[in-house]
């Protein structure tokens, strides 16, 4: 019976299958939001720390500021989404009370090339590998054109 038992205990893996997937979607996650903060942080250069909206200064630290912290502005909201990951994610930095007044209105045309001008800026700064903005650039011209 033991030596059965030592040989069930043998044949199993050291982690169950669902511990190591949740490790895989943490990693995964984790190298989502890096690759979030290079994004966040290539814009707030481009954006030379200024609001998309009201052009007001973004505190990288808000304190007690919570409506002027720095917020990512989603050029497409939640429910006009596409489906297309690269699509889905594109975003600009402005304050978290003026991304809250926006609520889940979509971007006007010049709002729309005003975005594509910031990614292509950013574009040029971007440094390595899996650079987000000409997918997001290719997103903004689409927009641009269905709206002429």
């Amino acid at each position: 019976m033991m030596a059965d038992l030592e040989e069930l205990q043998a044949d199993r893996p050291i982690k169950p299958r669902r511990i190591l997937s949740a490790e895989r979607r943490a990693l995964s996650r984790e190298n989502v939001a890096r690759a979030n903060l290079q994004i966040a942080g290539a814009l707030y250069i481009v954006q030379r720390g200024q609001c998309f909206h009201c052009g007001g200064a973004l505190p990288l630290f808000a304190g007690r500021r919570r409506d002027f912290a720095c917020s990512r502005e989603h050029a497409l909201p939640q429910e006009r989404r596409t489906g297309r990951p690269q699509h889905d994610n594109a975003f600009v930095l402005a304050h978290a009370l003026c991304n809250h007044d926006r609520a889940s209105r979509p971007f006007s045309i010049t709002e729309w090339a005003r975005a594509a001008e910031l990614w292509e800026s950013a574009r040029r700064l971007w440094i390595g590998s899996s650079n987000p903005f000409p997918a997001w650039i290719d997103l903004a011209n689409e927009k641009l054109k269905e709206s002429t």
